[in-house]
């Protein structure tokens, strides 16, 4: 059932794709976490990816002159006044960039968040990865993918050192129960003592 409802999930994102309708962070983190419920950790992955690839709506805008007046096209005439078509086109484009920002944030805290808690630490590597990609595109984690990150840190340390406490403890025990080539000598030196001690005694 939650990998059916994962299915309808993506259906109505790529409804909205197809009729020009951008789904924002809620709905997309929302999806990423029920991939993760549902086990489908390749899904949430590709949708990662997916959304890295998508481009801005808005192409970027002209570059202003130090007046700041548009710089002119190919073709085109100089204005003498400043283009207001440009600066509402470059505000359309910082907010598409802005609002890309938060919510390609808010896709890899959501894809951190759901390797980090998953069983063992199997997702571990792959957390630690993104995050490093999180670096590069100069994202900083929110509270609960940094808290869940290291939360799966802690538990595989306290993990490998009861394995290693466990491997200590069966060796010990292999140890102890393994009999010792010196076991029979130390036993013969022992009763031939104690013999000799009777005999000298005079108790044998």
């Amino acid at each position: 059932a939650a990998r059916l409802d994962v299915n309808n999930a993506f259906r109505v994102l790529d409804l909205c794709a197809f009729s020009g309708i951008e789904p924002n962070e809620v709905a997309l983190t929302c999806v990423m976490s029920a991939c993760f419920d549902a086990g489908r950790i390749d899904a949430a992955q590709k949708m990662l990816r997916k959304h890295e690839r998508a481009k801005f709506s808005s192409s970027p805008p002209p570059s202003p002159s130090p007046a700041g007046v548009a710089v002119p096209q190919e073709g085109t005439t100089r204005s003498s006044q400043p283009s207001q078509s440009s600066s509402s086109h470059q505000n359309r484009f910082v907010t598409a960039h802005a609002e890309h920002q938060r919510t390609t944030r808010a896709l890899y805290c959501a894809y951190v968040t759901g390797l980090a808690r998953l069983p063992l630490g199997r997702g571990l590597r792959a957390a630690q990865s993104a995050l490093a990609d999180m670096r590069d595109l100069g994202l900083r984690p929110d509270s609960v993918a940094a808290n869940a990150f290291l939360q799966a840190l802690l538990e595989r340390s306290d993990r490998v050192q009861r394995q290693q406490r466990e491997g200590h403890w069966h060796q010990q025990q292999q140890h102890l129960s393994t009999p010792s080539a010196y076991d029979g000598e130390e036993n013969e030196s022992a009763f031939d003592f104690t013999l000799d001690a009777d005999i000298s005694t005079g108790t044998g």
